[in-house]
């Protein structure tokens, strides 16, 4: 894609990716995607916030997997 494209995508064409093109990535993760290209940068999560959603994901996933849990 030429510069000049690149441009006229990103402030034309709202330059925001096709989730369609994630089929196979968990809904989780299209949601925070989606929260992190709103349009009004107040509206989007800080890296601190990511963080932590991304930290609770983890946790979450190793609570209800079984054989996290037989290991630990």
């Amino acid at each position: 894609m030429s510069d000049d494209r690149l441009l006229r995508h990103l402030l034309e064409e709202d330059g925001r990716p096709d989730l369609q093109e994630l089929q196979t990535a968990p809904a989780e993760l299209k949601q925070l995607m989606n929260m992190c290209w709103a349009r009004k940068p107040a509206n989007r999560p800080t890296f601190q916030q990511i963080v932590m959603w991304l930290e609770n994901k983890i946790q979450s996933t190793c609570e209800n997997n079984i054989t996290y849990k037989s290991s630990a």
